[in-house]
């Protein structure tokens, strides 16, 4: 049984002490990620008369709950807060969670579209920050037998921005 710290008394037992008990006892009976995939995520929410509700992820992280750990979450259960404590489960529609992360997605797409609009309204030299260097240009390009390849294909890709250009190792 786990012993609670000494400043433990009816009146400081909240729902997150008795949890935190709980994954204490939890903690020690399965794998390390066992107990961040399925007990961290759980969150307590209330206590009343001897029962702790918990807020659950979705419906199937309590099926899963349920099926492989329901002996050791009663057990660590009446070690953090008596025998006669009980469980009580708040299962967030996984519906829910899908709504918000889609809202969430929308509104980002809207400020994504509201940036291209602001972006698309400027002039193409303020949308684009130069950073080549100006003494490297055409008219400064000293042309040898070593480089025609490279110029010739620097000049078509210039004169046709947006073609392709074809890497081809040599030797």
């Amino acid at each position: 049984m786990i012993t609670l710290d000494s400043s433990y008394s009816t009146q400081t037992i909240t729902p997150e002490r008795i949890w935190a008990n709980c994954l204490k006892v939890i903690k020690e009976s399965v794998s390390p990620m066992a107990y961040s995939t399925w007990f961290l995520p759980i969150k307590p929410v209330g206590h009343f008369n001897n029962v702790l509700k918990v807020e659950l992820p979705g419906n199937f992280h309590w099926e899963w709950i349920e099926e492989h750990y329901k002996s050791l979450i009663t057990k660590a259960l009446k070690s953090a807060a008596g025998d006669h404590a009980k469980l009580e489960y708040i299962v967030v529609n996984d519906f829910d969670h899908e709504n918000e992360k889609q809202n969430d997605q929308l509104n980002q797409h809207i400020v994504k579209t509201q940036e291209k609009v602001v972006a698309s309204s400027l002039k193409p030299s303020e949308r684009i920050k130069n950073t080549l260097n100006p003494k490297y240009t055409f008219d400064n390009f000293i042309k040898g037998e070593g480089n025609q390849l490279a110029r010739a294909a620097a000049g078509a890709i210039s004169d046709n921005p947006g073609g392709f250009l074809f890497m081809v190792e040599s030797g």
